[in-house]
């Protein structure tokens, strides 16, 4: 009976909030203040009620990044509550009658730690804008303390997932930040991170679906995903462990830290990882003439293991600098068997079957540092950031092919036999120096900064044929090459933002200069190609309403991709002996331009219009030649790419919520090489129901005719692919266990691409094993009491977080 009085208690105070009526008639007035805890860390996202002691009407707010907070009332004594989880709420009475700035709000720490049922100001207010896109305040929400955080992700408008552990926001591949840095992780360390972390652990998520001028010009989307500090001294971790049935697949970690002080110890390892995978794919080639066409079938088995750690240590200076570093490595094997048949036809005839077995075996070993310095310019808000980072990869190949002949009408066959080794070497280097300065008590922010990055690799390749005559494998000249590759980018920007009232704009530029030099030393031939970008950024929202949490907005930007290193190299390198990958030095970059109009409506209702043009467009091709296909790059036009996204979020009973996202794409690729027109569209509906003890089930459809991002016809029927998970939190909810279940039916191996390239026809799809199955858990210990007492400021380079 209590926990029904508590609801209905919880339902008036916040029903008391929504009968808040501004006062038109009477001159507003309007205050502002700072909320810190006792050691003078500021507070986020913390709530402020005023309260009328005339009037008994509330007004609420929430505490932006700098614990500052701002609110328009009408002049007359307030009661101030000021609450934050974890904090012992603070009270206190103003008599206010013009515009005010409040002295500091200082927070003390107590034991009261509210999980389930949160109280809040206005459930709006977990989601904030900014010119560059929105902030979810994610902790506020108890069903996403029961997630991953890649669960959690899958919540938010626009943002897209695969099987893959691809992520992409509003169509576009996004990077992943972890507290305002590049996580700088591989793809499965990645994905392992993000789908064993727990949600509670996130502080809040920003989607970026318009970066500014700070950042890079290849870097279409951003989600930053800002984790909770350790605070207090002692030892803090997690472990877990991630398995799937993709044959079989396991991934175990573990993560540390220790606070003492001033100083923060963090660590994280991966002892081992194995990985099993079986996939098949078919592929017909047909020139337009139809005289002969090429059916092929691969099938491919890859074991994978891997080991990594990482060590990191940040130190505060005083109340105005900071520092931090890590260090790490990581060792992964790959080993992959793979069978090709290839049957060539002649007037439906079968004239020759080519069987190609092949044995390769990688190993990649990187070690990589950073280090970075934070100044706190006065208490203005002022700061200079200065960071560095170095990573070096070693990779060993070695690659064995038999391949047998069979000349069908002569009933003969053709034995063959080679091995290839590659050896690379890949340095890469970058430094950056970033300078912000909030202008007008923080209604506007300037930032500029300068960039340097470096990037070297070194490839050796040796083909040998064995000799059944001299019995010995001999060197092959026409595959044997060395190749170097030097990229260098400087960069510099400025931009100026405001997020102050209803009128939010990020405007700024960037330069980059980019020189590449593609060098053969087989040949002693040089490419070098220098880049000059001039890459504007303009952002426009308008905020509509008080609230703000309806907008209209707008945005341009430009950008550029580089093409891959290993297509510059102006040698054939040997796939198998139906296949050649011919590189090609004069690829150039492609620039594009994206142009977007979106409004949002109540903070629930999503909708946006991109326009995105590619020059210069390059894309892998696969041509005939003397019956073999030669795999390359090139620079194959214009690209008009035009889509349309609507995204809701929304519950229909307390337990139950659903989450729609849905996009349509309009694609058009015309050249003298390859033209294509095509729709695709795609669209998911995801459901998750708050079932009792604590378990939460998720069901997840979704329903596409394929991609229109390369030169390829999407399929003529759309593909379901449908996922049910089941999780839950015991152990005084440190623990978490899920287990999930991905293409239920089987039919996204459906999957199938056709396109029309130089007059021939390539048709191509693939098979992977169905359903796939993981299972998660992780785990959450700390241990210790306080060691000092002593007021103490938070690093503002925390690796802990990391």
């Amino acid at each position: 009976m209590r926990y029904y009085c508590l609801l209905c208690c919880l339902f008036c105070f916040q029903f008391s909030y929504s009968q808040v009526d501004p006062d038109s008639a009477i001159k507003k007035i309007r205050v502002e203040g700072k909320v810190m805890d006792s050691l003078k860390n500021e507070l986020p996202y913390a709530h402020v009620v005023f309260t009328s002691i005339e009037t008994q009407k509330k007004v609420a707010a929430v505490t932006q990044d700098q614990g500052l907070f701002s609110i328009q009332l009408t002049p007359g004594e307030y009661t101030v509550e000021v609450s934050f989880l974890g904090y012992l709420n603070h009270t206190q009475t103003y008599f206010l009658q013009k515009d005010t700035t409040l002295p500091a709000i200082v927070l003390k720490e107590g034991d009261l730690q509210l999980d389930e049922v949160v109280i809040k100001a206005e459930l709006e207010k977990d989601i904030e804008h900014s010119a560059t896109g929105m902030t979810f305040n994610i902790k506020n929400d108890s069903l996403y303390k029961k997630l991953s955080i890649i669960e959690v992700l899958s919540f938010l408008p626009g943002v897209q997932l695969d099987e893959e552990g691809n992520v992409s926001l509003e169509g576009s591949p996004a990077t992943i930040m972890l507290n305002g840095r590049s996580a700088r992780l591989s793809k499965g360390l990645l994905n392992n991170i993000l789908e064993t972390m727990q949600g509670d652990q996130i502080e809040r998520i920003e989607l970026i679906s318009t970066p500014s001028a700070k950042h890079g010009g290849r870097v279409k989307t951003i989600i930053d995903i800002d984790l909770k500090k350790q605070r207090k001294d002692g030892i803090s971790g997690s472990a877990s462990v991630r398995a799937r049935n993709a044959n079989l697949s396991v991934f175990p970690s573990v993560s540390l830290n220790y606070k003492i002080g001033k100083l923060i110890f963090s660590g994280a390892a991966g002892p081992y990882s194995y990985a099993r995978r079986v996939s098949s794919s078919f592929v017909i080639r047909e020139p337009s003439d139809r005289s002969l066409f090429f059916n092929e079938e691969q099938k491919t088995v890859s074991r994978y293991d891997s080991r990594y750690s990482r060590l990191g240590v940040d130190y505060t200076i005083n109340k105005y600098h900071s520092i931090g570093g890590n260090v790490g490595f990581d060792n992964a094997n790959t080993t992959t068997k793979t069978d090709f048949t290839t049957e060539k036809f002649e007037q439906e005839n079968l004239l020759t079957t080519q069987l190609n077995f092949n044995d390769n075996s990688d190993e990649v070993r990187s070690h990589f540092a950073d280090l970075a310095y934070r100044y706190d310019i006065g208490e203005k808000g002022a700061r200079l950031d200065i960071a560095g980072n170095y990573r070096l990869n070693d990779t060993e190949n070695n690659h064995l092919n038999s391949n047998e002949l069979v000349l069908v009408n002569d009933l003969d066959s053709i034995t063959t036999l080679n091995r290839d080794k590659k050896a690379q070497n890949n340095r890469q280097v970058s430094g950056r120096l970033d300078y912000t300065l909030p202008i007008k008590n923080r209604k506007w922010n300037f930032e500029t900064g300068l960039k340097y990055d470096f990037l070297s690799i070194e490839d050796n390749n040796v083909l040998e044929t064995f000799n059944e005559g001299g019995e010995a494998f001999q060197i092959d000249p026409t595959f044997t090459n060395s190749f170097e590759y030097r990229e260098e980018v400087y960069a510099g920007y400025a931009s100026v933002a405001s997020n102050h009232e209803r009128l939010k704009y990020s405007l700024g530029v960037r330069v980059e200069r980019v020189e590449t030099r593609s060098f053969s030393i087989t040949s002693d031939r040089a490419f070098n190609n220098s880049f000059n970008n001039v890459l504007p950024v303009i952002i426009v929202k308008y905020m509509l309403g008080e609230k703000q949490t309806s907008n209209i907005n707008a945005s341009y930007r430009k950008g550029y991709n580089l093409p891959p290193y290993i297509q510059l190299n102006p040698f054939e390198v040997f796939v198998n002996s139906t296949m050649i990958r011919r590189g090609n030095p004069k690829l150039t970059q492609s620039i594009y331009h994206l142009l977007k109009l979106g409004y949002t409506l109540k903070n629930k209702y999503f909708f946006s219009v991109n326009a995105n043009f590619y020059n210069n467009l390059f894309a892998s091709t696969q041509l005939l030649e003397n019956d073999v296909a030669i795999m390359s790059y090139q620079n194959l036009g214009t690209r008009s790419l035009y889509r349309l996204n609507f995204n809701t979020n929304f519950k229909l009973v307390p337990w139950w919520r659903v989450n729609i996202i849905s996009q349509l794409i309009y694609s058009v690729l015309d050249n003298n090489r390859t033209s294509n027109k095509v729709f695709t569209g795609s669209a998911t509906l995801a459901n998750t129901f708050t079932l009792p003890a604590d378990f939460v089930l998720n069901i997840r459809s979704s329903f596409s005719n394929g991609e229109a991002y390369g030169f390829g016809e999407p399929n003529r029927f759309i593909r379901v692919n449908s996922t049910a998970s089941v999780s839950k939190q015991f152990f005084n909810k440190k623990a978490r266990l899920s287990i999930s279940v991905s293409d239920i039916f089987g039919v996204t191996n459906r999957e199938k691409t056709t396109f029309v390239l130089d007059e021939t026809t390539i048709s191509a799809r693939s098979e992977v094993p169905r359903p796939l199955m993981m299972f998660v858990f992780s785990y959450r210990f700390s241990s210790g009491e306080k060691i000092n007492k002593k007021a103490k400021k938070t690093s503002g380079v925390d690796g802990s977080r990391f």
